[in-house]
């Protein structure tokens, strides 16, 4: 009997040592498949292994009286045309102490226009996003998604992918990756704007959003 009631013992501990284990799994899991969500603010926003930083001192990208352009004309935007239509961060990785993979997304959400304005349409917006190098001279520039409208991005509520599954892999311990951005965005040439006068007040306003997973 006393042997028995040894054998019964152990095979509890065994069973409570398996349910253990397995917790211990779910949990890791549950910390490797941690998700993190970035809204842009004028500041550094960091969180484990990613960081988005706006290279500007206002948090989100608007036009407001402007006309409507070409694909080309709105690519070609740059600061020193004194466009409000252009705005720059960027996104840091880190390995944080092991080589691996980190992937993350580029959002826009749409935002509210200011008192005394008429919000734009989604489908006569467009926006274009590149990456940059060095001082960000528009030769610089690298397309990573074309002159896009933005009702073809925002199809419902207001938020949509601009950029998804963007992957820096880390081959090295403790690799930062740092990537430019530069968001431009100008009303479509398609628009018709033989209506509009002195009195006519017109805006769009997007803040940009980063999120992904971490790696573990």
């Amino acid at each position: 009997m006393l042997e028995e009631h040894n054998t019964q013992k152990k095979d509890n501990f065994y069973a409570i040592a398996a349910v253990l284990a397995l917790l211990v799994a779910v949990i890791g899991f549950a910390v490797a498949a941690f998700t993190f969500t970035f809204t842009s603010k004028p500041n550094t926003i960091t969180t484990g292994n990613i960081s988005m930083k706006m290279l500007e001192s206002k948090d989100s990208i608007n036009i407001e009286n402007a006309f409507p352009i070409t694909d080309e004309q709105g690519m070609n935007l740059e600061h020193s045309d004194g466009s409000s239509g252009v705005f720059d961060f960027e996104v840091s990785t880190s390995a944080s102490g092991s080589p691996g993979d980190i992937t993350y997304n580029i959002s826009i959400m749409k935002e509210e226009v200011d008192s005394g304005y008429t919000a734009f349409n989604d489908d006569q917006i467009k926006v274009y996003l590149a990456s940059y190098t060095g001082s960000g001279a528009l030769a610089d520039e690298t397309q990573v998604v074309a002159p896009t409208l933005v009702s073809n991005i925002i199809t419902s509520g207001t938020t949509g992918q601009l950029k998804a599954n963007i992957v820096n892999s880390h081959n090295t311990a403790n690799q930062t990756i740092t990537t430019k951005y530069r968001l431009k965005m100008w009303i479509d040439s398609q628009v018709n704007a033989s209506s509009w006068n002195a009195s006519t007040k017109l805006q769009y306003k997007l803040k940009i959003k980063v999120d992904g997973q971490a790696a573990v």
